[in-house]
């Protein structure tokens, strides 16, 4: 009795195996482009967070041209695209400077949110 209420059990277990569909679709990423920037809050639209980002854009070499908030705001953006958000919000901008071993750096932090 008790060897076919096993059989019994592996072959539900087996039958709803087969039932889980392990293909989820596929989630569209978020262009970088379509990201908002802003050194504000954003008061108009209710957001949540999705995290604080932290950047930092390096000079290659030592007669490279310094490292601009453009390219700072790009990385901020790629970023928060990953994590599918709409906005970076309170973004702020600081200079490293150079080390020991980096020839300049400029570093960026702000906040991902995703508009409700």
């Amino acid at each position: 009795m008790n060897a076919k209420r096993f059989c019994l059990a592996v072959s539900m277990v087996i039958a709803l195996g087969a039932c889980v569909n392990d293909h989820a679709p596929p989630q569209v990423k978020k262009s970088p482009d379509s990201v908002i920037l802003t050194e504000n809050d954003i008061t108009d639209r209710p957001y949540q967070v999705i995290k604080d980002l932290d950047v930092n854009v390096s000079k290659p070499h030592a007669f490279a041209d310094d490292p601009t908030r453009e390219q700072v705001a790009k990385e901020l953006k790629k970023k928060a695209a990953d994590l599918n958000a709409d906005a970076v919000i309170l973004v702020r901008y600081g200079t490293l400077g150079m080390g020991l071993f980096n020839w300049g750096e400029m570093g960026g932090r702000g906040r991902a949110v995703v508009f409700k």
